[in-house]
């Protein structure tokens, strides 16, 4: 949007640029408003100026904003040591901390997390082989009424069917 409006100033300015009346301009010399000889003041005051004068502001400029660009940099090196040490250490305490939050959430949440839970969850279902028949009997009675109890459940209240399926897989 910027480049647009940068392209029409450009364009306007160019066709525009007679209207703006100033010493130098050339808007009263193409006869666009008759001003009489006799009362024509002629001002050349690009002209009438010595060269030294016009370059003047430059060396002064030249000579003292270096210096006072010195000193109100790091004002008399106080900002120095406050970016060196207090900023400094906030922000690697901050990025400390955020490395821990953020990365060990991401991980227990993400791939190393589903992992931990899974060799977790596996190991459990392990041990649960005892190599005892009526063991077995036992996992498939209890399996069978949790399959004919779940419907009843999340019939009356989900918050129970929740909690005991986090119930079941913690063991």
């Amino acid at each position: 949007m910027l480049i647009i409006l940068a392209i029409f100033s450009i364009f306007f300015g160019y066709i525009t640029k007679d209207i703006f009346i100033g010493l130098g301009s050339g808007f009263f010399a193409d006869n666009s408003l008759f001003i009489h000889p006799m009362h024509e003041i002629m001002l050349d005051t690009e002209f009438a100026v010595p060269t030294f004068f016009k370059l003047l502001p430059l060396m002064f400029t030249i000579s003292l904003s270096y210096n006072i660009f010195g000193f109100f940099n790091q004002r008399f090196l106080i900002e120095l040591f406050y970016n060196k040490y207090i900023t400094g250490l906030i922000l690697k305490l901050g990025g400390q901390t955020t490395k821990v939050i953020d990365k060990g959430s991401v991980e227990l949440l993400g791939p190393y997390g589903l992992e931990k839970g899974l060799i977790t969850l596996s190991r459990n279902i392990a041990s649960l082989d005892t190599g005892v028949i009526t063991s077995y009997a036992l996992y498939i009675l209890i399996g069978f009424i949790f399959y004919m109890f779940i419907p009843y459940l999340a019939m009356f209240d989900n918050s129970l069917l929740i909690l005991i399926l986090l119930f079941l897989f913690t063991i």
